[in-house]
């Protein structure tokens, strides 16, 4: 049977892996991207004939206490969009794991200290 004080240590590395792979993380955006099929203003586009759309990429995020912003983003720049927003998701899966190991982490240590309590 293993101790609380080598599960804890487990733990502890576990969560000191996590740290380092948050660390690494760079340019982190909130946010998400969407693609368009939209219809344009010319008359003798495509779009007007045939009824192919044109695809355009929108980016919309908020900001603390503002609405909503979206912004019209160029088919090139979508892959550095993409990268950043998957960065944000992988920040945010990183938190919860660690979370959950901190909170794994404070029921051992108030089982420990009943127990301590209790032998008193």
């Amino acid at each position: 049977m293993t101790s609380f004080a080598e599960v804890k240590k487990n733990l502890v590395g576990k969560r000191s892996v996590l740290y380092r792979k948050l660390f690494k993380i760079r340019d982190i955006l909130p946010g998400s991207l969407s693609e368009r099929h939209l219809q344009c203003g010319h008359p003798n586009c495509i779009c007007r004939r045939e009824g192919k759309r044109h695809i355009a990429y929108q980016y919309s995020f908020k900001r603390i206490g503002e609405k909503q912003v979206t912004r019209n983003i160029p088919k090139d720049f979508v892959p550095q969009l993409e990268l950043r927003l998957k960065a944000n998701k992988e920040f945010y899966r990183i938190m919860r794991e660690i979370q959950e190991i901190n909170l794994e982490i404070l029921f051992m240590e108030l089982e420990e200290f009943r127990a301590k309590q209790k032998q008193k």
